[in-house]
């Protein structure tokens, strides 16, 4: 199993990946009491979400052809994007893939003249938080939704 993130393909999203990348986010819902699937509604339909004007989203290729990561950026006003639909395989965790795409999408906002990153993550998600705070992202609040409280943070890019 490789076990550095440059051993892996960086690229936009293509139809083929619809599996893949379903794969990816149900494995990244395990044990999170996931239960609206509304929630899914833009895992479903990528092109039209994230494939427009100030938004992107990417995956990271194994050599075998199987995915091992993805993320999404979404155009929220001209100063903002939002990060969206972090996964990373399960094997596949700790090797740096999330943080090879956090930068890919910070460039990306930064070319496009955004000011600032926005995203949430819950806190059952202890590793999540800890990636982004490694990250540069500052903690903006908290918001019950449901059986979920839901972590806000930002990062300016100014």
């Amino acid at each position: 199993m490789p076990n550095d993130s440059s051993e892996y393909t960086l690229r936009t999203y293509e139809l083929r990946d619809a599996a893949g990348v379903w794969d990816l986010h149900v494995e990244g819902l395990t044990g999170t009491r996931h239960s609206d699937p509304t929630w899914d509604d833009d895992v479903r339909n990528i092109p039209d979400v994230y494939l427009g004007s100030g938004s992107c989203f990417w995956v990271l290729e194994a050599a075998d052809g199987r995915l091992a990561a993805m993320l999404a950026v979404r155009r929220i006003d001209a100063e903002t994007a939002e990060i969206k639909r972090v996964r990373v395989r399960r094997d596949l965790r700790r090797v740096g893939l999330a943080s090879r795409l956090i930068a890919a999408a910070e460039m990306f906002c930064r070319e496009r003249g955004y000011a600032q990153i926005v995203l949430d993550t819950s806190t059952l998600q202890g590793p999540a938080q800890r990636l982004w705070e490694k990250n540069g992202y500052t903690r903006t609040g908290e918001r019950e939704e449901g059986e979920f409280t839901l972590i806000f943070y930002e990062k300016s890019l100014r």
